[in-house]
């Protein structure tokens, strides 16, 4: 996602034309000479849009944000994904337009439902890989994705975090559905009151009272009984909203974690002939391991880290590892990998383009639901990384 939004450049990156179908849509901007404006100067935009009343500025801002936080390879990806689920044929002018910020933002006037749902998915697939933990010991079946049960998940969470934490007094879930087998229930409850400094909707600064949301996510694949959630706490805490989901959700209790079939087994990647095939139809050009965290088990405390250069080739990590580990000492001890660094790279039209990722045993991966990723996620339980259901 984009690090910075600048009204300015972002402005710069929009066809006029564009532009002013979008103002006049709202039925803003009728006064400002349109015709008479050149492509390289917003600043009469800039500065006509910075007239308008502060409600009808934060609005436009407040879309202006969620296009760019979408103009970027991964999020138009994720567009035209949402498109094909939607069954939103795109028309070859799409194609033909030049930018990604044009892109975008044409999808927007064109299906502004589109950039709602592809813009949460989009920061899902961005949240901090730290907090989202993977389970694999689910049925696969239909989730009750109904309005009554949406009600009751959100009573129960908010709930929950009273009780626990003193916080969640308001609770709101909203369901998506990507690529017609993960369901994606998105958990508002509300956190601890705050105050902050604020201009009102008549440009007078004052203290208000805010009360934020914060975000409790899971992501349920009905073909596999993967579930994939974001929650920022302790394993207890997640165990917990776990059961919750799949009470209210599955109509399942939820089962005791077996720790011998974690979701992810890496040991297999320090053989120097670990293979991964492929099949040509997705294009993939070449898969590679970068780097390895090999830690002690049992008595006693310690790991290596080997990680080879970037411009190196797949084989060299093994090379590394045969050439300056101690094999000798290595055999006195029981060593397992626990983190790996790989990096599958898709051949495009437009060149190749790398994806890469980090998977941590027993159950982190930095992957998400991007159709690259979920290509890479399903050649994983191919090779015997990721464990099956």
């Amino acid at each position: 996602m984009p690090d910075h939004y600048s009204p300015k450049l972002f402005l710069q990156q929009i066809p006029k034309k564009l532009l002013r179908e979008f103002f006049t849509r709202r039925g803003e901007l009728g006064d400002l000479d349109w015709d008479g404006l050149d492509d390289a100067d917003v600043d009469p935009l800039l500065n006509a849009w910075h007239v308008l009343p502060l409600p009808q500025q934060s609005d436009v801002e407040r879309w202006f944000r969620a296009i760019s936080a979408l103009a970027t390879k991964e999020g138009l990806r994720t567009v035209i994904d949402e498109c094909q689920f939607h069954q939103v044929e795109l028309p070859e002018s799409f194609h033909q337009l030049q930018g990604i910020h044009e892109k975008v933002f044409w999808m927007y006037l064109a299906k502004d439902k589109v950039i709602v749902s592809a813009g949460r998915l989009n920061r899902a697939d961005h949240l901090h890989a730290r907090y989202w933990r993977r389970r694999n010991d689910l049925p696969a079946k239909q989730p009750d994705i109904s309005h009554p049960t949406r009600r009751l998940l959100e009573e129960a969470i908010s709930e929950y975090y009273k009780n626990h934490q003193s916080r969640g007094a308001y609770c709101t879930v909203q369901v998506y559905l990507r690529r017609e087998k993960i369901h994606y229930f998105f958990a508002y409850p509300s956190d601890y009151a705050d105050t902050a400094i604020v201009y009102n909707d008549k440009g007078v600064l004052e203290r208000q009272c805010q009360q934020a949301a914060f975000e409790v996510i899971f992501a349920y694949n009905e073909a596999t009984g993967v579930l994939d959630d974001f929650v920022q706490g302790d394993k207890n805490l997640r165990r917990d909203l776990e059961a919750i989901f799949c009470r209210l959700v599955l109509k399942e209790e939820l089962p005791e974690e077996d720790p011998k079939r974690p979701p992810y087994q890496l040991d297999a990647l320090r053989k120097p002939d670990f293979d991964f095939p492929t099949n040509p139809l997705d294009k993939i050009k070449e898969t590679r391991v970068k780097s390895l965290r090999l830690s002690i088990v049992g008595p006693g405390f310690g790991r290596i880290i080997f990680e080879s250069d970037s411009w190196r080739k797949r084989g060299d990590i093994h090379d590394l590892i045969k050439k300056y580990l101690n094999h000798e000492q290595a055999a006195a001890v029981t060593m397992s990998v626990t983190q790996a660094e790989m990096q599958v790279t898709f051949e495009t039209v437009d060149g190749p383009d790398p994806v890469t990722f980090r998977i941590t045993h027993p159950d982190r991966c930095s992957l998400k639901d991007e159709p690259e990723h979920l290509t890479i996620k399903e050649y994983l339980r191919r090779w015997g990384i990721a464990t099956e259901a």
